[in-house]
């Protein structure tokens, strides 16, 4: 029996649409890929990646080991021109002023102060806070005057980092899906694709 609308069903409810919407919904991905799901180890393999695959690296490496002391650093990378670039990676799901002058003063404290002409701290926290960009400043004036330059990112900034590139080489992975955004761990040679 063919299906038939309900007598009671006037016929215009029938009729095709008498117009197209011009904008289409919207489709909101995901603002900040959920690191919090890496192990910390993870966290600093793909911050080491991310650092390999920046400029001309001759080589980039994690820097020791759990309980070792690191002297404020969680990864080194050698330039071409013989600079190092060395990175503090912290999956803290908070991070404020203290925190992040206790890790200046840490890194000023040990011998990669001598060797490095950049100086990094990648954090999944905000950073956003107004008293953390007033302490970053002042962080980056005080790594300038040692002739450091200095950059401080979070989650936000490590997500627009990702979306950005076109393929980042690690061989782990995040949730298959979340919220929209996918990640594909591709074959041996390790590249993931993100949509």
């Amino acid at each position: 029996m063919p299906n038939t609308p309900p007598t009671s069903t006037p016929l215009a409810v029938l009729r095709p649409p008498d117009a197209v919407p011009s904008v289409l919904p919207v489709d909101t991905r995901v603002q900040l890929l959920p690191f919090d799901a890496l192990s910390w180890e993870n966290y600093e393999r793909l911050c080491r990646r991310l650092t390999a695959l920046d400029g001309e690296v001759d080589h980039c490496a994690r820097y020791g080991r759990q309980g070792d002391a690191q002297e404020g650093i969680d990864i080194f990378a050698r330039q071409a021109d013989g600079r190092y670039h060395c990175l503090q990676a912290k999956r803290h799901r908070t991070f404020g002023v203290a925190k992040l002058r206790e890790a200046i003063d840490v890194f000023l404290g040990g011998s990669w102060t001598a060797r490095a002409t950049r100086f990094t701290i990648v954090v999944q926290a905000s950073l956003r806070s107004m008293a953390v960009q007033e302490e970053i400043e002042l962080q980056a004036a005080r790594l300038a005057a040692c002739g450091i330059s200095f950059a401080a990112l979070d989650g936000e900034d490590l997500t627009e980092s990702l979306r950005t590139m076109l393929r980042v080489g690690f061989n782990y992975s995040l949730p298959g899906s979340y919220h929209g955004l996918t990640f594909f761990c591709l074959d041996s040679s390790g590249i993931l694709w993100l949509s």
